[in-house]
């Protein structure tokens, strides 16, 4: 057994010899249980860490990373871009998702006695009455009756009879159009905001930045 794991070295490579051919126990014996001590004050204490020299590296990596980002913010090629191509790219990003909107027609369909044209059309009529506490996510008829014995509601019974008014109906499908129009324009407003183009801002982690700084020869 070898006094310590550096006696080992100069060792041929693992390819071309493996020592513990004959000696299972090679590796532990020669290696590993001379590290155990180290390895248990590792765990027990940890590594020590100069926690002010961290924090002096840290403020000197902002302050130049801030330098770099106002030499890069005045560097004539991106202020090229940041005041001529990036409004173009950002009108035609805008121009495209303004092709893409809706309007409350898109959504107004015809009424059919589901659930969902169901609980538009209750839901409007007791905000209608101020009864919107009593509002919910879904309506099944089976709830519109046991209401019903509370209410005692012209309106209810007509929605559980399927005997509902032009005008009732279309007032729920409405109020349904407005809510999907709603859904869909916060699905499109973020997209735009993922997609949106942002004048350059140099970020010091971003592979194709560097490339193309270096590209440009702009420092």
């Amino acid at each position: 057994m070898t006094n310590t794991p550096l006696d080992l070295l100069p060792i041929d490579l693992p390819m071309e010899y493996d020592p513990s051919v004959g000696d299972v126990d090679y590796f532990y014996k020669n290696v590993t249980k001379h590290l155990i001590v180290d390895m248990v004050k590792l765990m027990t204490n940890g590594i020590t860490v100069d926690f002010d020299k961290v924090k002096e590296l840290e403020e000197v990596v902002v302050n130049v990373l801030a330098t770099v980002a106002t030499k890069l913010a005045s560097n004539a090629i991106i202020e090229d871009f940041n005041s001529s191509a990036y409004p173009k790219k950002l009108a035609a990003l805008k121009e495209e998702f303004e092709a893409k909107e809706r309007t409350l027609d898109f959504y107004i369909k015809e009424y059919k006695d589901t659930m969902v044209h169901r609980t538009y059309a209750v839901n409007v009529y007791l905000k209608s009455i101020d009864s919107e506490h009593c509002c919910k996510g879904s309506w099944s008829v089976k709830e519109l009756k046991g209401l019903n014995i509370i209410l005692n509601d012209k309106f209810i019974t007509r929605v559980i009879n399927k005997d509902l008014t032009k005008d009732e109906k279309e007032a729920g499908m409405l109020e349904l159009a407005k809510a999907k129009l709603d859904i869909y324009k916060k699905s499109l407003d973020e997209k735009l905001e993922k997609k949106v183009v942002h004048p350059i801002v140099f970020d010091s982690t971003n592979k194709e930045h560097i490339r193309l700084y270096n590209i440009f020869n702009i420092h």
